[in-house]
C-alpha cells in the first residue's frame, strides 16, 4: 500500500487499517446511487454466483464442488451450514454508470491528495443493503477470486456510507489494524504472480504476454491449473486459520456520505445493524495496474461488465477504457 497511498494516508492505513479521507459525497450524488439501486430488484443479487464458479468446468462436478467450497468467504475454519441464512437483502456486483460519477465527485473534493501517481482499474462497484434481520458476510478477508481474476495485494476499496453508522445504529465496518505487520499481507502479490507463472507454463492462452482467465479455462492442461488454484486457496486458508485470532480490529463510525479507503484483502467484518431502516453501503474496488502476469477480464463469470474505467492517479481523472482495444500501462509490482 506504500506505493499507492500518499505518505500521510499510508501512515494512517498502517496504524488503523483504513484511511478516513474527510471526503463526503453531496446529497445529489447519494440520491443518484439510491435511485439506481432502488430500481434494481433484490433478485439481481449475484455474489453467490461468483462464490460457486471457478475454473472447474461443468463436466467436472467433483472438482467444481471442491472449488466452490474453497471460494466461500466465512470465518476461517468454519463451514457454511446447509441451510444458510439470508445474506443481505441486496448484494449487487457490477460496473454501473455511478463509478465515474462518484470518482469524479471525489477527485473534485481532494481524493488525489490520498493517492500516489499510480493508476488503477476502477474494476467494479457493489451495493450492499439489508435490514437488522439479514446477515452480512461475516469476519473474512477476500483472497484471489476466479470471478475477478486480475487482483493485487494493494487493492483499494472506496467505501461509502449511505446513512449514519455509529454505536447506536450498529452496522459499523471493522478492519484489521497494523496490516503490514501481518504475516498474511506480504505474500499476497507473490502468490498471485506465482500462480500466473504456473498458468503460463501450462500453456494457457496469453494476451500481450499475460494469462487470460478464458485462456486458463480452455487450456488443454486446465485440470493442472485448477489443482494449482486449489492449492493456492488451501495454503491461504491454512495461514489464515493459524493467524486470524491474533488480529486487532478498528471499528469505524461513519456519517452519511462519508468516504473511507481500506483494503479488502485484509480482515474485515460488520456489526449487527440495530435500526428498523435499511443499512446500505456503496463500494468501488480499485486495482493498481501492477504487472501481475494476468490480463484484466472484461466480464464477471455471469456476464456482468467489469474493469471499464481507469482512475489515473497522476492526472487526477477517471475515464472509460475498452480492454479489447486499449492495453493500459502496467507498472512493476512492488516486492514488499
Amino acid at each position: 500500500m506504500r506505493t499507492v497511498l500518499s505518505e500521510a494516508s499510508y501512515a494512517e492505513f498502517q496504524s488503523q487499517g483504513f484511511v478516513r479521507t474527510g471526503l463526503v459525497l453531496p446529497d445529489a450524488v447519494l440520491d443518484q446511487i439510491r435511485g439506481l439501486y432502488q430500481a434494481m430488484p433484490a433478485s439481481l443479487s449475484n455474489w453467490s454466483y461468483f462464490e460457486s464458479n471457478a475454473i472447474a468446468s461443468p463436466r467436472e462436478p467433483g472438482r467444481k464442488a471442491r472449488l466452490k467450497h474453497l471460494l466461500r468467504s466465512w470465518v476461517p475454519g468454519g463451514a457454511r451450514p446447509s441451510s444458510s441464512p439470508k445474506v443481505y437483502e441486496k448484494s449487487i456486483y457490477g460496473s454501473t454508470e455511478m463509478i465515474p460519477v462518484v470518482l469524479e465527485a471525489l477527485l473534485e473534493r481532494g481524493l488525489k491528495d490520498h493517492l500516489r501517481e499510480t493508476s488503477f482499474l476502477a474494476a467494479h462497484d457493489i451495493l450492499l443493503e439489508g435490514t437488522k434481520h439479514d446477515h452480512n458476510f461475516g469476519f473474512h478477508d477476500d483472497g484471489f477470486g476466479w470471478d475477478i481474476f486480475f487482483q493485487t495485494g494493494d487493492d483499494i476499496t472506496v467505501y461509502i456510507a449511505l446513512q449514519d453508522m455509529n454505536e447506536e445504529t450498529g452496522g459499523r465496518l471493522s478492519v484489521e489494524r497494523h496490516p503490514e505487520e501481518s504475516v498474511l499481507f506480504a505474500e499476497r502479490n507473490r502468490s498471485v504472480q506465482a500462480f500466473a507463472r504456473y498458468c503460463k507454463d501450462q500453456g494457457a492462452a496469453l494476451k500481450d504476454g499475460r494469462v487470460t482467465r478464458e485462456g486458463a479455462e480452455t487450456c488443454r492442461r486446465r485440470k493442472h491449473i485448477a489443482d494449482a488454484y486449489r492449492r493456492m486457496s488451501e495454503e491461504r486458508n491454512l495461514r489464515t486459520r493459524r493467524h486470524y485470532r491474533k488480529v486487532e480490529m478498528s471499528t469505524i463510525d461513519m456519517r452519511k456520505g462519508e468516504v473511507i479507503l481500506f483494503n479488502n484483502k485484509l480482515f474485515h467484518d460488520v456489526e449487527t445493524w440495530k435500526c428498523s431502516s435499511y443499512r446500505s453501503v456503496y463500494i468501488i474496488r480499485c486495482l493498481p495496474l501492477y504487472e501481475m502476469g494476468l490480463s484484466p477480464p472484461r466480464k464477471f463469470l455471469n456476464d456482468v461488465d467489469c474493469n471499464r474505467y481507469l482512475l489515473d492517479g497522476e492526472a487526477g481523472l477517471v475515464r472509460a477504457i475498452d480492454l479489447e482495444t486499449e492495453t493500459p500501462t502496467f507498472v512493476a509490482c512492488p516486492t514488499s
